[in-house]
């Protein structure tokens, strides 16, 4: 008891002090307060008119007042936020906050000055829009004002994300105790063994780093028993694999996984994580993010759910968008000419013959929509024909003409092409022109006869009609669902082999976030990344009104796709790379940039753990980054660097070529004379001259396209967008 005594006043802490404090770590380190250094630089030029003025000083205000309704990091913490050219921001806390070890999460005053503080700045960010709205002529403050305004409202969702884990007390999360864990995957190892293709289930599972479980580090730990949850999702294995892993010990193996996946972790630092990724663009904090909401939505907790799914739909957006025009499609839509045709068959057991005249018109119809890609195709046409029939003895002469439409309507969504089966409309009319038979020669009775026959034509002329009618509306709707059909099945297919598939094997989701159809045009908004990735979360550049076709892509995913190359850490040649690269595509033929002699052959790299390569959209530039542990040529050996190889989009016409802008950048510590020689390597890599169309070759010799010219290409807030208009200084078809 005296030793104790002793030990605290010498500042030494019992172990289960110790053990406390690591507790109050693990449970609420993922609340305590980060600077929001992104939105106070991005708020720094807000100085003209008064009104901007007031708005940027009293959301500053409430930037303090927050700041002191959530717990401080702990002394010595070195990681402060920094910002131009690394000064350090003026800081909004009283040194008097608490941090998590000494916060009383249940004290109701703070609890209410917080909430009061999130709802305050919620009305702020309504009155930057309102002034946006109200001012469409001052464009430069507009835009920035709305660039900070979206900023904050991004750093609302993870400030209410935070409120909510601090008002509601931490789940009780069972236990994984490393006895029970390795009799599991014994279980599943004997389990395994008696499988014809063990050793791809284990690969898959990743089996061998579950069996290391106990030895990583708890958020390593964590997120990999994430990774293998992701894999064990059953959309994403077909039904005899399902069955499959319905076993026993794969069960038990899943509830163990789960439990490991909810822990929380003394690392786990929320809003630093936010800043990371959007003012350093750390694109693993993106993942971390995502994670946090993957790991709160295992504990099913209702209470936190909408705070879960707000900073989800923050950071977890589409990030690529696609509209068509109604204009663009019927322009493009193939018309035929008038067809004649030779007419033999069969009607009341008499035989029919002559000849017919179709004309035809397809038009693009959308269905408007509030949640889907939708439109239909319109087909109106025109079918004329002189007929006549006989067997020998009565001849009829008729004339017909048919006025058809039909319908048919197509939905497009991440899964391809759907078509509904196709609806027409028929109005006939028949004519009797003529009537012959053989008594014609005979004054009297041949005019009898005639009369008679006539009725008989007459009377049956409504049956005719009726017949001639569904023929008609049956040739029609399968004609059309017959050629609109094969298209988009050979649509689907080239989605599903090209697309769909390549994407699964390198465990990436093209999901559908949104879409929506009007009179004028239909627009679709998608998400490329895996169930633990970022999606768009930065204001989407406007579409011109005049577009007739717009894409647009956020970085995250095109970061998305690099990071499933999997390249953190690897050590390569240059011909190893392209190798290694080949193994991913196929297809792929790489174009040169540089002649054998500028590139060394004894050339070897390794990428850093994190973030090997990547790439940033900033106002006109794409930035594509490559992170080094280690480059080694010759003699040279360069430690811990990142070289930036800036571009810009030149287009005119129908070209949009992506140039590289200015010097390559190198971002790390390394004497000058190093720099340069380094530098110089990376010149030869990445040549002055090197360029690249945006437009593929493909759409580029599309005749559908050739009327066409950009009208907008734009760098903006991570995103790169597309805009097509047909060209005035060509004549339209």
């Amino acid at each position: 008891m005296e030793g104790g005594l002793v030990d605290r006043l010498h500042g030494k802490r019992t172990e289960e002090e110790v053990a406390k404090q690591e507790w109050l770590r693990t449970q609420w380190n993922g609340v305590r307060w980060y600077e929001p250094t992104l939105l106070l630089e991005q708020m720094e030029p807000l100085k003209q008119p008064e009104a901007v003025q007031l708005w940027k000083e009293d959301v500053s205000r409430l930037l303090a007042e927050l700041s002191e309704c959530f717990p401080a990091p702990e002394a010595g913490d070195r990681n402060l936020p920094r910002v131009g050219r690394g000064r350090l921001i003026q800081n909004l806390r009283r040194e008097t906050v608490p941090t998590v070890l000494e916060w009383d999460f249940e004290d109701a005053e703070k609890i209410r000055s917080r909430q009061d503080c999130l709802k305050r700045l919620e009305v702020k960010i309504r009155e930057a829009q309102g002034w946006i709205q109200s001012h469409p002529q001052e464009l430069e403050t507009a835009m920035v004002l709305g660039r900070a305004a979206f900023t904050l409202q991004r750093r609302l969702a993870a400030w209410r994300y935070c409120d909510g884990l601090m008002t509601l007390p931490p789940g009780e999360v069972p236990p994984v105790v490393e006895g029970d864990w390795n009799a599991v995957l014994g279980e599943v190892d004997a389990l395994l063994a008696r499988n014809p293709h063990a050793e791809t289930w284990k690969t898959y599972l990743r089996f061998n780093a579950l069996t290391q479980m106990f030895r990583l580090d708890a958020s390593v730990r964590r997120d990999l028993a994430l990774l293998t949850l992701i894999r064990l999702d059953a959309n994403r294995l077909d039904p005899s694999q399902q069955a499959f892993l319905s076993q026993e010990p794969f069960l038990r193996l899943l509830g163990q996984l789960k439990n490991l996946a909810m822990a929380r972790c003394a690392s786990d630092y929320l809003l630093e994580t936010v800043e990371n990724y959007e003012r350093k663009d750390e694109i693993r904090g993106g993942n971390m993010l995502i994670r946090e909401c993957l790991r709160l939505s295992l504990e099913q907790d209702a209470a936190r759910a909408p705070f879960r799914q707000g900073l989800e739909y923050t950071y977890r957006n589409a990030n690529v968008r696609f509209a068509v025009s109604q204009e663009f499609l019927n322009r493009n839509v193939p018309q035929r000419g008038p067809e004649e045709r030779e007419i033999s068959e069969f009607m009341f057991n008499r035989p029919i013959y002559g000849k017919g005249i179709t004309t035809t018109s397809t038009q693009v119809r959308m269905i408007p929509d509030a949640q889907n890609f939708r439109l239909g195709f319109l087909v109106q046409g025109n079918f004329q024909s002189n007929t006549y029939s006989g067997d020998g003895g009565v001849r009829v002469y008729n004339n017909s003409t048919a006025d058809y439409s039909a319908f048919k309507e197509i939905l497009f969504s991440d899964q391809g092409v759907r078509t509904a089966p196709a609806v027409a409309q028929v109005r006939n009319e028949v004519r009797l022109q003529d009537l012959q038979t053989p008594l014609d020669v005979i004054p009297i009775l041949g005019f009898v006869a005639n009369g008679v026959a006539r009725s008989q034509a007459e009377a049956k002329q409504e049956e005719a009609r009726q017949i001639t009618e569904y023929k008609i509306r049956n040739e029609v709707q399968t004609t059309l669902d017959t050629e609109v059909d094969t298209r988009m099945n050979r649509l689907n297919t080239l989605w599903q082999t090209k697309l769909t598939r390549a994407l699964s094997r390198m465990e990436l989701d093209f999901q559908q976030v949104d879409a929506r159809t009007d009179e004028h045009s239909a627009t679709i908004r998608l998400r490329l990344a895996n169930p633990q990735q970022p999606g768009g979360s930065t204001p989407r550049p406007s579409v011109p009104t005049e577009s007739l076709l717009n894409f647009q892509i956020h970085e995250s995913a095109v970061n998305n796709f690099i990071q499933q190359l999997k390249l953190d850490g690897k050590t390569f040649t240059p011909e190893t790379i392209r190798e290694y690269l080949k193994q991913h595509f196929p297809n792929w033929k790489p174009q040169e940039n540089a002649s054998n002699e500028d590139i060394p052959v004894d050339m070897q790299f390794t990428f850093s753990p994190y973030d090997a390569v990547s790439v940033r959209i900033l106002e006109r530039q794409f930035i594509f980054r490559l992170s080094f542990r280690e480059l080694k040529i010759d003699r040279h050996t360069w430690k811990n660097f990142t070289i930036e190889v800036p571009f810009w989009v030149e287009y005119g016409g129908f070209q949009a070529v992506l140039k590289r802008d200015g010097v390559i950048r190198l971002i790390g510590r390394m004497p000058i004379s190093q720099q340069i020689a380094c530098r110089g390597v990376f010149s030869k890599i990445f040549p002055k001259e090197l360029e690249r169309n945006i437009l593929t070759q493909e759409i580029m010799r599309d005749p559908r396209f050739s009327m066409l010219c950009i009208n907008q290409c734009v760098l903006q807030d991570g995103w790169l967008g597309v805009s097509l208009n047909y060209s005035p200084t060509v004549s339209q078809r």
